[in-house]
């Protein structure tokens, strides 16, 4: 997606797949994209009649059954929920472009104990004989397919498991042939926090020159490398404020240069990770240490929204992993998760030239830190109101209805597929989850400004089913975003930037 790539090197790829929509029926009218229009514009100024303390709630039941217009999706919403009545801002902000001085607080935020050094090069490494001896007596203990197995599981084959311990026997040959080469002592320098261009981090000034690359063109980047407890960390902050895209990103992964098929990330995970299942005290110890880490990268306002416990099975071995993601607040009020952006590149004056504010740990069961992000955190600019005029539930209720009338097929998660059905397919989308909270949308033709909006946010389940098989062709794991209303004019906000 971007020229530089630069989630590419922490293993975060983000990809957009382009699809030919089908020839089943377009629906006959088209919901109404929130654009700041003549509604928007007055409601801004307008508070409130009445307040409500932040603990007050308000009793939902909606029940409704209806089709799409052109009869391709078949909706049942029913809604019994209790949710806040709490007053809601109208809030405006203004990334805030990362700078030397947060990257240095962010990392000892995150590693408080550690030395942060400069790193090697991402290709063509330099390494001290002391470095290059450490991964040579690493991957001496993976040579073969049932010591492999023990870090990689049964699941990825005979043949997977023997062509990688051909690998790393490869890769151990390689790295002794350098050794005789290599520096003898420390060559790493300690991380001076100034930014460089993101190719730097990549390249010698002489396969630069060579390359012929325009350094300006790249992001603004600081990387740096530490150790917590033996395991190697690879951190980095990116800034980037040009017409093409924007990017404020700050990420910390398990890294320590190149491995055979990256076992060393591997090898590093389990190590952290194969523990007993974690305790509901050690999340809530987890969740704690989130929180106090967001507190302590002074960017902004934060609450945890969200987290899980993922195990994960190696053969006979279990790892458990702790998910921990956070999301920004305004006068205590929480903004309503939405799935990441999958692009930026969008000429329309309405279309988002920076990430959504998100923030995402995972840990171990013992709290070690497996990888972290951040995307763009904000400036408050602006407080237009503490408690802006709203619709009434139902009414934004029976709005989204409408929307999700003139929605078809193709307008959900497994749509894009269906082009590759021989069949006609029957999709039923079952509305159950209502989110009241705070939604980002563009000011119009600025850049850098957002407003945070009180909106509802529906979540339910969507299966596909053949009409003449009578084969599930999918069918929701958990809960998906169906629509987004802002709760002041009613209009459809865009949740995905196309």
């Amino acid at each position: 997606m971007h020229k530089q790539g630069y989630l590419g090197k922490f293993s975060i790829l983000i990809m957009t797949l382009f699809f030919l929509f089908g020839c089943q029926s377009a629906p006959q009218k088209n919901a109404v994209a929130s654009k700041n229009n003549a509604s928007f514009d007055v409601h801004t100024v307008v508070s409130a009649e009445e307040t409500h303390v932040p603990e007050e709630t308000q009793k939902l039941n909606y029940d409704s059954t209806f089709s799409s217009t052109d009869e391709s999706v078949h909706f049942v919403m029913d809604i019994s929920q209790e949710i806040s009545a709490a007053d809601l801002p109208l809030v405006r902000v203004t990334p805030h472009y990362l700078t030397g001085q947060d990257a240095e607080r962010t990392a000892y935020a995150l590693f408080p104990e550690a030395d942060f050094y400069e790193p090697a090069l991402l290709l063509n490494p330099a390494l001290t004989k002391g470095e290059i001896q450490k991964k040579i007596n690493l991957w001496s203990n993976y040579v073969s397919e049932d010591s492999l197995r023990e870090i990689l599981g049964d699941d990825v084959g005979d043949n997977y498991l023997s062509s990688t311990a051909n690998l790393v026997k490869k890769f151990i040959e390689r790295y002794s042939m350098k050794y005789d080469t290599a520096p003898e002592g420390d060559i790493h320098t300690l991380c001076p926090w100034k930014m460089r261009k993101s190719l730097e981090y990549m390249y010698t000034k002489e396969e630069l020159a060579e390359m012929g690359e325009n350094l300006e063109d790249s992001n603004d980047e600081i990387s740096a490398k530490c150790y917590v407890n033996e395991i190697p960390y690879y951190y980095t902050v990116s800034t980037r404020n040009k017409n093409d895209y924007k990017v404020n990103l700050i990420s910390a992964i398990i890294y320590d240069g190149e491995s055979p098929r990256e076992i060393e990330n591997r090898i590093y995970s389990a190590k952290l990770c194969r523990t007993q299942e974690p305790s509901s005290e050690q999340i809530e110890s987890i969740k704690e240490r989130a929180t106090q880490v967001l507190s302590k990268m002074n960017l902004g306002e934060w609450q945890i929204d969200r987290c899980k416990i993922e195990k994960q099975t190696y053969g006979t071995q279990s790892e458990y992993y702790v998910y921990v993601d956070a999301v920004p607040t305004f006068n205590g009020i929480p903004a309503i998760r939405l799935r990441q952006l999958d692009g930026l590149r969008n000429e329309d004056g309405y279309a988002a030239s920076q990430y959504i504010t998100d923030a995402n740990f995972c840990f171990s069961a013992n709290g070690d830190i497996v990888f972290f992000r951040l995307y763009t955190p904000l400036d408050v600019k602006e407080i237009v109101t503490d408690h802006v005029k709203t619709m009434g539930m139902n009414e934004l209720l029976e709005r989204a209805k409408e929307v999700l009338e003139l929605s078809d097929a193709y307008a959900y998660q497994f749509g894009s597929y269906l082009q590759f059905i021989d069949e006609q397919v029957q999709c039923d989308v079952t509305v159950s989850e209502i989110e009241y909270g705070l939604t980002r949308i563009k000011v119009q033709d600025q850049a850098d400004d957002y407003y945070y909006v009180p909106a509802i946010s529906l979540k339910g389940s969507v299966e596909y089913v053949g009409q003449e098989s009578n084969k599930t062709y999918y069918v929701s794991e958990n809960p998906e975003v169906l629509v987004v209303i802002n709760a002041i004019d009613g209009t459809v906000i865009n949740r995905t930037n196309s």
